[in-house]
């Protein structure tokens, strides 16, 4: 089994009911006096500091690798997380450089980065709290310094901008599929809280000038991401096949002229 590329064992998938529950020590941080911005990190006291529910799950980031915690009725790691996150590998050496994981859930792409490119600077965006603070307790499982906003992509701005932006959004628009009664995993595939434009509105305001994003969507959506970036003024340098995911594409995006 090859690591990281998605070959997930069925063991892996299904995971382990975590019956332990308790506090993983202090994986996660708030900027202080900024809200749901992102400046210079402040420790969170109390649960929010790495706490984990007692319905989360233990599941491996790869066959025999890192264990972490997922939420049980959020929407389970998949074959998109880890997809995205070999692109990223791919593409862009070991050097230092500014990442940001834009709807870091469970804290999954941004935990494997940080474990395979430790000069990375990598930071997350979560929207659900919930979700937030288990992406928290995740870092300090895996023993990796991530500093994890709780915010809305809608109005977030970063401190410092972003060499590289990656994101695997909720990709639904509303209307286009039945949502789930559980409400955590129907913000994670629909657009409730922000859609495709949202995003992109989002990584032009953080990107650096020369810096680029990579996000997943279906390519059913490729003929709108296309115009909705260029209203955006921002380039789609190329979209192609997301390893293992055949409905689905990568777009690689910068700011236009650069």
């Amino acid at each position: 089994r090859r690591v990281l590329t998605g070959e997930y064992s069925r063991k892996s998938q299904r995971g382990r009911r975590d019956s332990e529950g308790g506090h993983a020590g202090n994986g996660c941080r708030r900027p202080a006096g900024a809200g749901r911005h992102g400046q210079s990190g402040q420790a969170l006291p109390g649960p929010h500091a790495g706490a984990f529910n007692l319905s989360s799950l233990l599941v491996e980031l790869w066959p025999g690798g890192p264990r972490i915690r997922q939420h049980q009725q959020a929407q389970p790691v998949s074959h998109a997380s880890v997809a995205l996150q070999q692109a990223a590998l791919d593409i862009f050496g070991p050097d230092p450089r500014r990442v940001l994981d834009l709807g870091s859930g469970c804290g999954i792409v941004a935990l494997m980065l940080a474990l395979r490119r430790p000069l990375w600077q990598v930071e997350g965006l979560e929207v659900q709290a919930e979700l937030n603070d288990l992406a928290c307790g995740n870092a300090a499982l895996c023993r990796v310094n991530i500093l994890f906003h709780s915010g809305d992509m809608r109005s977030f701005t970063a401190f410092l901008p972003y060499d590289l932006i990656v994101s695997n959004p909720p990709w639904l628009p509303l209307g286009s599929g039945k949502t789930s009664p559980i409400q955590a995993r129907t913000l994670s595939r629909f657009e409730l809280l922000g859609g495709l434009v949202d995003v992109l509105a989002c990584v032009k305001r953080n990107l650096t000038p020369a810096g680029q994003a990579l996000l997943l969507y279906p390519r059913s959506r490729s003929g709108e991401l296309g115009k909705a970036a260029d209203k955006t003024f921002l380039d789609i340098i190329s979209l192609f096949p997301s390893s293992g995911l055949q409905e689905h594409s990568i777009c690689n995006i910068r700011h236009k002229g650069q």
